[in-house]
């Protein structure tokens, strides 16, 4: 079975075998991903051709911008370039939710489930973009950044300098490039 199944890669067929083998006791901390993620800053996986969409821009413009530069998120800044929020897919179909759930639904979905608060539709970007998102700086590493994510539920970091300039994004589509580390 070893020899003619299992090494040839043909797991799914063996009966009363998982497909799925344990991690449990295994020394993880020497695969190549996770000294990778660990052993990696910010400032080398971040995309730093950011698209962003000044404040006060119509809802249409940031639509616009998403789309033609197939990005499910844009930082928002003020007209001197610092980081006043973003807006993402997830605010647009906050935003769009004509359905008025009842209000003692609406805080228990957002407190106990740690869903986002319904936004009500606008004209311009400042009336559903989420203020103050949270950014770290290109010399945090990866780590800390997937920690962030998974802690917060976000799909993306927006990575600043020392003046809340915008210096690049990392988002949970970069992640898989570790992956291919050897």
């Amino acid at each position: 079975v070893y020899w003619t199944m299992l090494l040839p890669g043909y797991l799914p067929h063996v009966p009363m075998l998982p497909a799925h083998m344990s991690f449990l006791g295994k020394d993880l901390s020497q695969a190549p991903q996770i000294r990778n993620v660990r052993g990696t800053s910010l400032g080398s996986v971040m995309q730093k051709d950011v698209v962003t969409v000044t404040r006060g821009a119509p809802l249409a413009e940031a639509a616009r911008l998403m789309s033609e530069n197939t990005v499910s998120g844009l930082p928002v800044v003020d007209v001197d370039g610092e980081l006043t929020g973003i807006i993402t897919e997830a605010d647009f179909l906050s935003a769009l939710n004509v359905e008025e759930p009842a209000a003692i639904s609406n805080l228990f979905d957002t407190i106990i489930r740690r869903r986002r608060t319904r936004k009500r539709m606008g004209t311009i970007v400042d009336d559903i973009m989420t203020p103050d998102p949270i950014t770290l700086k290109a010399t945090d590493s990866l780590q800390r950044a997937i920690e962030m994510m998974d802690r917060n539920k976000i799909k993306r970091i927006v990575v600043t300098d020392d003046d809340k300039q915008v210096a690049g994004i990392v988002s949970r589509a970069d992640l898989p490039r570790l992956f291919l580390a050897k």
